[in-house]
């Protein structure tokens, strides 16, 4: 959660972000960060919560990924489930030019 050592590369994470717990139930992880990630909002919220996921599931296997808060709300919810299915990695969508008429 500290960020990348790449100066180019910015972190998805809030300042005072930390994890306080972790815990495997079945195919689940949950994970317990601190109240400061609760900042987070739409877009930005979406994209920490994937990376945290993501990573996650490389490294334990799980198949999917409940974040929450020691007690704050993310966008309204007491936590957020991010399912391996849930992640797109590639966008294959191709994009016209609707001016090119």
């Amino acid at each position: 959660l500290r960020g990348p050592e790449d100066p180019t590369l910015k972190t998805p994470f809030p300042p005072g972000t930390y994890l306080l717990d972790a815990k495997t139930s079945g195919d689940t992880l949950t994970v317990t960060l601190s109240d400061s990630f609760a900042t987070l909002t739409g877009v930005s919220l979406s994209l920490a919560c994937c990376a945290i996921a993501k990573t996650a599931m490389d490294f334990s296997g799980v198949l999917s990924v409940e974040i929450r808060t020691n007690s704050a709300h993310l966008d309204g919810e007491e936590s957020i489930v991010i399912r391996h299915a849930d992640l797109v990695l590639y966008d294959s969508c191709d994009i016209t030019d609707s001016n090119s008429n």
